[in-house]
């Protein structure tokens, strides 16, 4: 007998996983939005539908309502496709700026938030999910605040509303209107001429990627005038916003982001008289009140006609 022969086919009982996973501990980086998950095994991230970001909330406190101020949930957020003890999941750019101002950094109420994993939210390799409450709730976050400054990107400009439209590459914080500095945006004609400054004009828009400026009539006829659409002279403006014109949800400022196109829109309105013209008997002189600013000099005063009762010309 041949005692150095092996026997490789040996029979195995197996014993199915059936222990539920348990999130440890999870932190998140607000410059980046990415939340990272540990469990206590191997989590299945393959595919990265395995995992539900609808049924984890980043909350104030444990299990708090969903709501402005009190829960995010995740719903959107991306799942990173690698399997592991540790999961990232990517927030929106709505949820990181949400979360950024409940949380304990620069930008938020000073009080660390927590994560709750509804039932579900996770599966291991023995395809065994998470439980819920009162499991896996209020878990610990470390924070990392968003250090990154904020980026204007470019703007629209509609001349027939005055409404210009900035983008910027993270959400811009417009709680109060007055973040915004309206004395650090200008309208140019070449970089760095101050053609039309902002100062006057108005802000409105939710904290969000886009915010609007609207021109007061005499700031919108004035860029008319150098614009590239009909009117102006035939280059478009540019939008200059210097250092500080706005800031993030963390508080951070803008640098200088110079230059930055703008994608004109003519202004296709047509300008009327409104009620209440003054003629004077004594000078002859005729004040008549326009919608929006006029050109003088195109003035035909061969259409203007005044009569002893309503007319019609045609």
């Amino acid at each position: 007998q041949n005692t150095m022969l092996n026997d490789f086919v040996n029979s195995v009982n197996e014993t199915r996983d059936t222990v539920h996973p348990t999130v440890l501990s999870t932190t998140i980086a607000y410059s980046t939005g990415v939340l990272t998950i540990t469990a206590s095994e191997t989590i299945d991230a393959t595919p990265s539908t395995n995992i539900d970001p609808s049924k984890i909330q980043i909350s104030e406190t444990t299990s708090a309502a969903l709501g402005f101020g009190t829960g995010v949930n995740l719903a959107g957020a991306t799942v990173t496709q690698t399997d592991g003890e540790t999961v990232t999941v990517t927030l929106t750019e709505l949820q990181r700026s949400l979360v950024i101002a409940m949380s304990g950094t620069s930008g938020g109420d000073a009080s660390a938030v927590v994560v709750d994993f509804a039932a579900g939210a996770l599966m291991d390799v023995g395809t065994n999910l998470n439980e819920g409450l009162p499991h896996n709730q209020g878990v610990a976050c470390t924070e990392t605040a968003d250090t990154v400054l904020p980026n204007v990107l470019r703007a629209r400009l509609n001349y027939g509303t005055g409404v210009l439209e900035i983008d910027a590459d993270e959400t811009v914080d417009t709680t109060a209107n007055s973040l915004v500095n309206l004395a650090n945006l200008f309208v140019a004609d070449s970089t760095g001429d101050d053609y039309v400054s902002l100062v006057g004009a108005v802000v409105s828009g939710a904290d969000a990627l886009t915010f609007t400026v609207t021109l007061n009539e005499a700031q919108r006829a004035t860029a008319v005038v150098k614009s590239g659409v009909f009117g102006g002279d035939g280059t478009a403006l540019v939008l200059d916003a210097k250092a500080n014109a706005v800031q993030d949800i963390a508080t951070n400022n803008n640098d200088n982001d110079l230059g930055l196109t703008i994608t004109e829109i003519p202004d296709v309105i047509r300008p009327t008289i409104l009620g209440g013209a003054v003629l004077s008997l004594g000078t002859g002189v005729l004040r008549l009140t326009a919608s929006e600013s006029v050109l003088h000099h195109a003035i035909d005063v061969d259409g203007i006609n005044i009569v002893n009762h309503l007319s019609v010309y045609t």
